[in-house]
Parts: structure tokens; sequence; C-alpha cells
């Protein structure tokens, strides 16, 4: 709903009607609207969620971890669907022990243990 309906005027100095009295449509109408863009929101929330569950299934080390980044990027969210994906991607990052470098803004592999001071 808009934050102001201007009230309409019905009739002039004179007593004469001049507009008709609408106001009350103007609010339906406005509320129905409103109603109708929340239930297209909440139908592209569902298949966000949908998408973010299918797609987190494909991650299975760092490259694949930032390819789902990248598609989060493009996602057109609505709602929370942004910080959904991000905790998908966090507890799935965790789940493989993959690192994420603040630097680069990318998930890595985790390193090997180092043997005889090498990296196996």
């Amino acid at each position: 709903m808009p934050g102001i309906i201007e009230l309409p005027v019905l009739v002039n100095d004179k007593g004469d009607l001049i507009s008709e009295n609408n106001f009350v449509c103007k609010v339906i109408d406005n509320y129905n609207n409103k109603i109708k863009s929340n239930l297209e929101n909440n139908k592209k929330l569902d298949r966000l969620k949908l998408d973010i569950e299918q797609n987190i299934e494909y991650v299975t080390n760092a490259e694949t971890a930032n390819k789902f980044v990248d598609w989060c990027k493009t996602a057109d969210h609505v709602y929370n669907s942004a910080a959904i994906a991000k905790s998908a991607i966090s507890r799935k990052a965790k789940e493989l022990g993959l690192v994420f470098n603040s630097s680069t803004k990318m998930y890595e592999d985790p390193q090997t243990p180092l043997q005889d001071g090498k990296a196996s």
C-alpha cells in the first residue's frame, strides 16, 4: 500500500459534485495489488529455495562452490533468498572442509598436511 492516498475532492465551494467518490475503491485496489505481488514473490521464493537445494547438491569442491556463489550473484533474489543461499553454501563448505579466502572472496580446497616439508 502506498504511504499516502490522496482524498478526492468531491464537491466545490458551491456544493457542486465535481468528482466521483472512489477513495475506498482505490484503497481496495491497492490492497489487492499488494496481495497479488506478495503471492507472486512467495512462489518465486519457493522456486529459488528449490533451485538452491538442487544446486547445492552439486557442490563437491572449491571450484563447484565458487560456481554456486557465482550463480547466486546472478539470481533474482526475493525476501531472504540470498541469506538462504549463503547459509547453504557456508554449511556445505564446512561439511567439505573448504576454506574461504577473504582476500580473493573465493573458496579454496583444504591444504593437505605437510609431509617431510612438502605438501602431498
